[in-house]
């Protein structure tokens, strides 16, 4: 069985080195979900060379005191996995819970295990593992504390998917999050119970694909700044609503253009840009139903596509985003007001219609919506002059 569980580490290993080699260049240095994830990854690695090295001293039964010391570091490193992965689910979902307090229950936890990783050791003790009896050691009485400290941050993760559910941007897949954090539970009491740390490490490797995977999804169909659906994403999804439309419902579409943005870049700097586009992707997003598709077009341009059950509901969501830009310009924090031109039509079942046209349409709509708009300002300028 030993030597089953060593070639498992080693097939592990290997496994886990080619996700990372795969995805690390689509890692943000910026992005601080993508450095924890980073973290994760080191971490499991140095756990599945810690195995590797208990199993072949199982093996050979000759490197005791070698085995000791790695025993303990690996039970010291498991909660460490789960308090990253807690702080990964954190900073993926923007959670807005103070990371105070996360700080202080990672804190607890990790110095807590510590220490009765490190009592472990000595002669009497035996909290964790006993090994002063037989080869290899056996568990000791209170191995299933150990096991707790490692769920804790599993059932914060949960909680603070359930939290932010309806907020977690739609490409994240927040379902798929919360089920994978089960595969950690159930290698954690496989461990508490058998005393073995290949099923939990397994377990751990399997959350860390399937996320690595989801990553990977993200990566494809996202935009990378603002996280919202790219264009090609768009393209996909809106011919998908336009086969699926019946008779008595309609397509609503929008082209948003922010105004002046490359003035805006030109004389605040392209990390103003960039704020300035996350904020109003946050802003589209907030005012998302059921059923609406939000995307970047490309540069300043964003695209939103929403069910409408009757065309003349068309200007609806038009007002209500005027409104709401009106609400974020008068913030004192805004420290660059958005304007927007908009551009809008209804497609309904019966009209020949393919995604790139009804987008030309809508693009149209919007510069049209532009033109109105600086004759408006300008006429206004030369009123205001005389």
């Amino acid at each position: 069985m030993t030597y089953l569980n060593l070639m498992t580490d080693i097939f592990l290993f290997i496994v886990v080195l080619a996700v990372y080699a795969y995805l690390y260049k689509q890692f943000s240095p910026g992005n601080q979900a993508h450095r924890i994830f980073k973290s994760i990854f080191y971490t499991i690695i140095l756990l599945l060379a810690f195995n590797v090295v208990i199993h072949i001293s199982y093996l050979f039964n000759t490197l005791h005191r070698l085995t000791v010391l790695f025993v303990v570091l690996s039970s010291i490193i498991v909660p460490l996995i789960s308090v990253f992965w807690l702080f990964f689910v954190y900073s993926f979902t923007k959670c807005k819970f103070k990371s105070l307090i996360l700080n202080i229950i990672a804190l607890i936890i990790l110095l807590a295990n510590l220490g009765f990783s490190i009592f472990s050791i000595i002669p009497g003790y035996n909290l964790y593992f006993d090994f002063s009896g037989t080869y290899p050691p056996q568990i000791g009485p209170y191995f299933f504390i150990y096991g707790i400290f490692t769920l804790i941050p599993f059932v914060i993760s949960l909680i603070i998917i359930l939290a932010q559910w309806r907020s977690i941007k739609p490409a994240n897949h927040p379902e798929i999050m919360f089920l994978i954090n089960f595969l950690p539970f159930m290698g954690i009491v496989s461990q508490t119970i058998i005393g073995d740390f290949t099923i939990l490490i397994t377990s751990l490797i399997l959350t860390f694909i399937i996320t690595a995977l989801g990553l990977q999804h993200l990566f494809a169909v996202t935009d990378y700044l603002t996280g919202l659906y790219n264009r090609r994403q768009l393209i996909q999804k809106l011919n998908e609503k336009i086969k699926r439309m019946n008779k008595d419902t309609c397509i609503g579409g929008y082209m948003i253009d922010l105004d002046n943005f490359k003035a805006l870049n030109d004389e605040k700097g392209h990390n103003a840009g960039d704020a300035a586009l996350r904020e109003f992707a946050d802003i589209l997003l907030n005012l998302m139903n059921k059923g609406d598709f939000v995307s970047r077009f490309g540069g300043d341009e964003f695209v939103v596509i929403r069910p409408l059950k009757d065309p003349s509901e068309l200007k609806d969501y038009k007002h209500q985003l005027i409104e709401a830009i009106k609400e974020y310009n008068a913030l004192p924090t805004t420290a660059v007001p958005i304007t927007l031109s908009i551009g809008c039509h209804a497609f309904c079942k019966g009209q020949n219609c393919i995604a790139e046209e009804f987008l030309e349409i809508i693009d149209d709509a919007m510069y049209e919506n532009k033109k109105e708009r600086k004759l408006i300002e300008q006429t206004s300028s030369e009123c205001a002059d005389k």
